[in-house]
């Protein structure tokens, strides 16, 4: 038997193999393999304070209740998805109006979710005909099921048209949001659990094939109302059977090319939901399936299992994902089984969501944590163990997340060049950001650093708040927040409300004297791109100066880029070539000595590569003074 390896060494070239999303980019390709989403499921239903009490569930309408220190703290853990598993917008019991409090609050985490620098799948749990306690509790006898249980989105056509409805108006009202990368139309249909207790998926088919029961036939309605809307936002579809893997196989593909095919993963869950003293062991001997004859359950096992996913995908050229997943935490070798069953996930390229995220609302906290990783294998502890080996499996694969909202995020600036290294004759370069709130509310920033010089596949970022009509100075930025000596660049990604940018980089000391040059912020929209060159002016050569000429790739997509400088009366002087890699920043000092060149008023970049988006700059130094001028590249008309 191999030793255990945690899910880290498992997963070594996740890195490099990122999706080229760009700027504004559309969600799709998120989805489309290699795993770029890693993230854990957060749960809300409605509040029944006859059944909750005044404390449990919080002070409702939904709870548990989270904060923006829960979601914080779930980016800092290392997730970039967080799949909200809430009610629907639209009233569970007929005239199935909208649900004005559901809806506030769904924008109330979806605002949680961009100030965390998450993405988010929209996942609907309750609506039209369909309560929550046909999911979480069914039979259970703590409730009265003629009050708490309503199915009738399985019987009722006005139910079905209703839900048809509810997502026709979700998906108009956020397909606009950049951190809204899905929409999953029901979590875990169970029309064979809840009308007729079956289990074989080809038995119920027979029986219930091609009626309102049949997920087969409604889905596609909904998927059809979204796209009126919303032609871009990829969809999520659930099969039946509590979105068992083993009934996949029965569902039908619509055709629309953006639908991913989602499955929840808990086999097997004689194993997965054992309750203290669990007796089961991973990798183990045990039976699965009731059917008399044990099997062994290894990773062997679990590859074939996902095997039904592996045949979906080729039978009808569709993308999958797994959703939700997971084990109750003190089931013995659960570490392992997580292992197993992350690396087997990611080796096929699918995203992934763990079962899930606990909020710090201590009534709820403090008694339902059987999934909370955070508290370890222990089944006696119920806090917070750092560093127990369950949530290293989680957090170490969540540790290759590369993609944040904050690389697609709308409105990006980037300050192309900033400083903290010393100079010549003594100097020390180093660059000043001030960032300024502007609108009737606080901003919210993701400050990511793109060192000069080298790919930048997953930059640091820092995120920063700034009050309402209020300025935040960084001195020293590079320093001060990155603790980091070099240079490079800087992109400045609005999470939340607008910002102005401006920077300064510069030698000496205020109050004695200093000397340097203004750096705008600019737009990533100003970017060359292979349809649009982008043009430089006022330089100058030498003797008497020196022009140094930066790059920024503004994208994840590797780059070729040509500088061709123009003498004055528009010819070529000479043409000087550089690769970029991923967020790559460059700066090519003398360019016109480099390139041969006698002088040069202006230069044109282009570019060339599938996607790829270019920032220029200039810098023109007086060689007999040090004043240099700061020159940003402009975009000019489609080639």
């Amino acid at each position: 038997m191999r030793p255990f390896q945690p899910v880290t060494a498992l997963l070594p070239l996740t890195l490099l193999a990122v999706p080229a999303i760009l700027q504004g980019a559309d969600p799709w390709s998120l989805w489309t393999g290699p795993t770029a989403l890693r993230g854990a499921n957060v749960y809300q239903r409605h509040v029944y304070p006859e059944l909750d009490g005044s404390e449990f569930m919080g002070p409702g309408p939904f709870g548990p209740p989270y904060t923006q220190a829960d979601l914080d703290a779930l980016a800092a853990a290392g997730a970039n998805l967080v799949n909200i598993s809430c009610p629907g917008l639209f009233a569970e019991k007929p005239p199935y109006a909208l649900d004005s409090a559901a809806q506030a609050n769904l924008d109330r985490l979806l605002d949680m979710a961009r100030r965390a620098n998450l993405f988010a799948v929209i996942s609907f749990r309750s609506g039209p005909g369909r309560m929550e306690f046909s999911i979480c509790c069914l039979g259970e006898d703590w409730y009265d099921p003629d009050v708490y249980l309503d199915d009738s989105v399985w019987t009722d056509r006005a139910a079905q048209d209703a839900w048809v409805a509810m997502w026709r108006h979700t998906a108009e009202r956020y397909r606009d949001d950049p951190v809204v990368v899905g929409y999953d139309l029901m979590v875990e249909p169970n029309a064979n659990a809840v009308l007729d207790d079956e289990w074989d998926p080809v038995a119920w088919y027979a029986r219930r094939g091609g009626t309102l029961a049949d997920w087969n036939q409604l889905f596609p309605r909904i998927v059809a109302a979204i796209r009126e809307v919303d032609p871009t936002t990829p969809v999520l579809v659930q099969p039946m059977g509590y979105s068992m893997v083993d009934w996949l196989p029965w569902l039908e593909p619509v055709d629309d090319p953006r639908t991913v095919y989602s499955v929840h993963q808990y086999a097997p869950h004689v194993y997965t939901h054992q309750e203290p003293p669990p007796v089961l062991s991973y990798p183990g001997v045990f039976d699965t399936d009731e059917d008399g004859v044990p099997e062994t359950v290894d990773r062997g096992w679990l590859d074939r299992l996902l095997g039904t996913v592996d045949r979906f995908v080729a039978e009808h050229g569709v993308r999958c994902a797994v959703n939700e997943m997971g084990a109750m935490r003190w089931e013995p070798g659960v570490e392992r089984f997580l292992a197993d069953e992350i690396d087997l996930i990611e080796a096929r390229g699918l995203n992934w969501a763990i079962w899930d995220w606990e909020p710090s609302w201590e009534p709820w906290a403090s008694e339902v944590d059987d999934f909370n990783f955070r508290f370890g294998p222990d089944p006696e502890v119920h806090h917070d163990v750092p560093g127990n080996p369950v949530e290293a499996v989680v957090s170490g694969a969540w540790a290759a997340n590369a993609l944040r909202p904050s690389d697609v995020a709308p409105g990006t600036l980037f300050v192309p060049a900033a400083a903290n290294v010393p100079g010549l004759a003594g100097t020390h370069w180093r660059t000043d950001l001030e960032l300024r709130a502007v609108g009737p509310g606080e901003a919210v920033v993701a400050v990511a650093l793109l060192e000069r010089g080298r790919e930048n596949p997953a930059p640091r970022e820092v995120r920063l708040t700034v009050p309402a009509s209020s300025s935040v100075r960084l001195g020293d930025v590079l320093g001060s927040l990155f603790g980091f000596e070099g240079a490079g660049a800087l992109r400045i990604a609005p999470l939340a409300g607008r910002v102005l940018v401006a920077s300064r980089t510069y030698t000496g000391e205020p109050g004695e004297g200093t000397h340097g040059q203004f750096v705008p912020a600019v737009p990533a929209s100003e970017a060359a791109t292979p349809a649009r060159q982008a043009a430089l002016l006022l330089l100058s050569g030498p003797p008497a100066y020196r022009t140094n000429i930066g790059l920024v790739n503004a994208t994840r997509v590797p780059v070729e880029v040509a500088v061709t400088l123009r003498e004055p009366g528009g010819g070529a002087a000479a043409t000087v070539r550089r690769s970029l890699g991923p967020l790559e920043a460059v700066q090519i000092g003398r360019i016109l000595e480099t390139a041969g060149a006698t002088g040069a008023s202006g230069a044109d970049v282009s570019v060339t590569g599938d996607g790829g988006a270019v920032l220029a700059w200039a810098s023109v130094v007086d060689g007999r003074t040090g004043d240099a001028v700061f020159v940003p590249a402009r975009p000019v008309e489609a080639r």
